[in-house]
């Protein structure tokens, strides 16, 4: 029991509820929606994973599943999807500061011109046809 706790704190809490949802006064369409939710809450707080947005086409979702397994799958693609939403909105915010520290700082002082650097094949070019018109004029 104490490693489970460690794992999954709220797995108590959500076992009670599920053993307490009969007692409850609840039409059996509104039953079978809470022990959904409960599976789901029950099935992320296993997987270790920070708080999921649950809404509900997602516990309608998750009703429709025929299996176990199936359901299982559908939860590893919701903790995917929401850590790939943070991980683009981290991105996003990091882009957005970059982009506000480049617009406080002032621009650079030196605007000096900067000689373009020939190619060894450039001069042999130019130096070519200066050849050519030195020849023939």
């Amino acid at each position: 029991d104490d490693m489970e706790d460690i794992f999954a704190p709220r797995a108590v809490e959500i076992f009670k509820e599920l053993s307490e949802i009969d007692s409850l006064d609840l039409s059996p369409p509104e039953k079978e929606r809470k022990k959904a939710q409960l599976e789901l809450e029950l099935l992320f707080e296993r997987l270790d994973v920070e708080k999921v947005t649950i809404t509900e086409r997602h516990i309608e979702q998750f009703m429709s599943m025929p299996s176990r397994k199936a359901r299982h799958k559908f939860v590893d693609y919701m903790v995917k999807t929401e850590y790939k939403k943070r991980i683009s909105a981290e991105k996003k915010a990091a882009r957005q500061q970059q982009r506000a520290e480049l617009l406080k700082s002032p621009p650079p002082k030196s605007t000096t011109f900067q000689p373009m650097i020939w190619d060894l094949k450039m001069e042999r070019f130019y130096g070519s046809n200066l050849v050519r018109s030195m020849k023939f004029g």
